[in-house]
């Protein structure tokens, strides 16, 4: 009991301090309202305890808590994270001086833009998964996963973008924050495009799941090979295939045939494979559009390739949980890390070039997380909590009528 008191204390101390040096350090004037701020960052710490509690003792509903979470897939998020920070810092630094010609750096963007399509392919490699959950649960779910944190940091983002802009009074601000979202105007938070072609997926993830549930493994390569070539027809030969056939869609799909364990056999040939796109990159120096299609082919080899160091190094049950609680917080630090980056890092702190380009990149990965771990478990721990418990009454609901019919 008093470890746990001592804890509490801790984790209070460390909210209060760190929002008052946040707040400090953004230039508002929080000197009279200390005891209103340690009141705040109280809730925030009760918040915290509350959600590391259910997360390592609370079995809900008589489910266990899982046991087989994989290390790789938490090495991806966090893998993906960090690519996304690097581009926007390396995009940064070439806006300020050119340290590359136009043509080599196109070629690097393309390479590091592999973070989108890592993030595509994790959200098919989970939503294509089979499960008999009803799809309007699965829908109602996934919103409260991906809307609520969407429209939270996207508040944040547009809340400090009107702040600099001195349009903070504006009487309409919730209003235009849900218009933008939903015409998807992102363009103080580029970052956001990539939630909309998520959501797609997540939309059409019922039904694809029902095809590829019994689909033979030797069809899926079939249609997974069809897939890449439809890339590299729209890419290099400009066929408009892919303004008919959804691309996303197919990089989903590639996504769930690549991480399935049978695909492990060919980890070294997609390694191989990865490693001639790259070179076929650098070599003709193509474009993001153009070598769109390698890009694809290199985040397949970048998968391979972390499975193939996992098979050989063994990750111990503390790194294990180092990575799940990194892996936690990715999605909100993808969310928060421009903002971090823009306002903190470069505007704030003043740090730009690319002589700055690796403690740029290691404060805005550190922050960002931190960032998330704080409005995780404060707003959105604290909306999602009233949501699930909605969510709950509508699955007793659903069942109670399937079990009269």
């Amino acid at each position: 009991m008093r470890r746990k008191l001592a804890a509490t204390g801790i984790r209070y101390t460390v909210c209060a301090v760190s929002a008052y040096l946040l707040a400090r350090f953004l230039g508002f004037d929080v000197g009279k309202k200390i005891f209103s701020m340690l009141l705040v960052c109280g809730a925030c710490a009760l918040c915290t305890c509350k959600t590391l509690y259910e997360e390592r003792h609370e079995v809900k509903n008589g489910v266990a808590v899982r046991t087989d979470r994989k290390s790789e897939l938490d090495i991806l998020r966090i893998l993906a994270v960090v690519l996304v920070i690097v581009l926007h810092t390396v995009e940064a630094a070439q806006g300020d001086s050119a340290f590359l010609p136009d043509q080599a750096f196109a070629s690097l963007c393309s390479v590091l833009l592999s973070c989108n399509i890592l993030f595509i392919m994790l959200s098919g490699a989970l939503a294509f998964r089979w499960t008999d959950k009803h799809p309007v649960l699965y829908y109602v779910e996934r919103a409260v996963r991906i809307l609520v944190p969407m429209f939270i940091y996207y508040f944040w983002n547009y809340f400090y973008d009107k702040l600099t802009l001195g349009e903070l009074s504006d009487p309409e601000l919730f209003k235009l924050t849900c218009l933008n979202l939903r015409i998807g105007n992102t363009e103080f938070a580029p970052q956001f495009w990539l939630i909309y072609p998520i959501l797609a997926i997540y939309i059409a993830a019922p039904f694809i799941r029902y095809l590829v549930k019994d689909m033979p493994y030797r069809m899926l390569c079939f249609g997974t090979a069809a897939g890449l070539l439809c890339c590299i027809a729209h890419a290099q030969l400009n066929t408009p295939i892919n303004s008919y056939l959804p691309y996303y869609l197919i990089i989903a799909l590639i996504g769930y045939w690549i991480y399935e364990e049978r695909t492990r056999k060919y980890d070294p040939i997609i390694c191989a494979i990865g490693a001639v796109a790259l070179g076929i990159l650098i070599i003709t120096g193509q474009g993001i559009e153009e070598g769109e299609c390698w890009t694809v082919m290199i985040t397949c080899a970048i998968i391979s390739l972390v499975y193939i160091c996992c098979q050989h190094i063994r990750i111990g049950n503390k790194a294990s949980k180092v990575l799940a609680f990194l892996s936690r917080y990715s999605f909100g630090a993808m969310l928060i890390h421009w903002w971090v980056l823009y306002f903190i890092v470069r505007g704030r702190m003043g740090l730009s070039g690319i002589g700055t380009a690796v403690p740029v990149i290691l404060i805005t990965f550190g922050m960002s997380l931190g960032m998330a771990y704080l409005i995780d478990n404060t707003a959105v721990y604290i909306i999602k909590k009233f949501l699930e418990i909605l969510i709950s009454w509508c699955e007793t609901a659903i069942c109670s009528s399937e079990r009269r019919k």
